[in-house]
């Protein structure tokens, strides 16, 4: 696609693996990934889950949700946050020489 703008990968959270971030050719490649892992951050004592529960709310929204064999019909109210953070390359990794760690943005949801 080398006439896209730009470019967004989604993927669930198996997607979450600090080789996937390094691999993404350039900066028109986004990637939206459910996150899995509470990394490590630098530059802060806590970990990114914590980090994120400090984001201050940008804004709520509603949105109705059938039912399903799980739950219930109702409407949501989500809170959504967001945010720039260094995650840490993790301790154990395989390339010594890839970066210490990666700027990503974090956006937030919850019901």
């Amino acid at each position: 696609m080398p006439d896209a703008h730009s470019i967004t990968v989604v993927g669930d959270r198996e997607a979450d693996f600090y080789e996937l971030l390094l691999a993404l050719p350039s900066e028109q490649v986004n990637l939206l990934i459910r996150c899995s892992k509470n990394r490590k951050l630098e530059g802060h004592p806590i970990k990114l889950f914590e980090w994120t529960d400090q984001l201050l709310s940008q804004g709520k929204y509603t949105i109705d949700l059938p039912r399903t064999d799980k739950r219930s019909a109702h409407t949501a109210l989500l809170e959504v946050r967001f945010g720039k953070v260094k995650i840490a390359r993790p301790d154990v990794f395989w390339n010594t020489k890839a970066p210490k760690s990666m700027e990503i943005t974090v956006v937030d949801v919850r019901e």
